[in-house]
């Protein structure tokens, strides 16, 4: 009986399948964990991103996960952005804050001014700056007491839109009127106050000069008014 030969194997045509890179797997993982850390693994994604590709390559097909790599390289460099942003952003968010509490101040100073001098105008016309006096003496301020009484301002003609004026920009609170009247007022004595922007509070005296002042000092000024104030809000936007 005749034996039936069974060809040997090829060895040499055999090969085992390729294995999943490793820096592929965790270059993907960490570019799509970077959306969830605000891309604080991005970089490092990009690298094992680069690595792996590199490695694949020289395997000669011995490794696979080049969409992997390539997968995390485009993640990984999309949360490296953010994470740049995120810093950049909070580099210049500081910045950008004191920026606007000064241009808030410098602008409350400028609006006192104006209050100011329509002030002068108004004590030209009716003897005193707007108070309740006033209006129970002119009809047509009858309704325009306490913290209405700076309305007179615009009834008068003299100004157009007192909100605009009363505008402190991000900074919120309410200002302090001293109703005062008569030449013999201290020329050191506070007119308005304003609300605190930022550290500082801008101050209108009886002799016109505006100020700014540390917040800390607004206790020593109110020792040196001559009536009790009224309290105004400040308007929440500008009209």
């Amino acid at each position: 009986m005749d034996a039936t030969l069974t060809p040997a194997p090829d060895l040499q045509n055999h090969q085992a399948p390729p294995k999943t890179c490793g820096m592929a797997v965790a270059s993907m993982v960490c570019g799509i964990l970077g959306f969830f850390t605000l891309g604080l693994t991005g970089v490092a994604a990009v690298i094992l991103g680069f690595l792996g590709l590199s490695k694949i390559k020289q395997s000669g097909g011995a490794l696979e996960g080049r969409g992997m790599a390539i997968a995390g390289l485009v993640t990984g460099g999309m949360t490296a952005v953010i994470l740049g942003v995120a810093i950049l952003a909070s580099l210049l968010t500081p910045a950008l804050f004191s920026m606007q509490g000064k241009a808030d101040q410098v602008m409350c100073l400028n609006n006192l001014k104006c209050l100011s001098a329509a002030m002068r105008e108004f004590e030209m016309d009716f003897g005193s700056f707007p108070n309740d006096v006033v209006a129970a003496r002119e009809a047509r301020f009858a309704k325009l007491t306490g913290a209405d009484c700076l309305k007179q301002l615009e009834v008068a003609g003299i100004i157009n839109n007192l909100d605009v004026l009363l505008y402190t920009g991000r900074q919120q609170g309410q200002w302090l009127y001293f109703p005062i009247s008569g030449a013999a007022v201290p020329s050191a004595a506070p007119v308005m106050i304003s609300p605190p922007l930022k550290d500082k509070i801008a101050v209108l005296r009886a002799d016109s000069s505006v100020t700014l002042y540390p917040v800390a000092s607004r206790e020593s000024i109110l020792r040196s008014a001559t009536v009790a104030p009224v309290r105004i809000p400040s308007t929440k936007r500008k009209h």
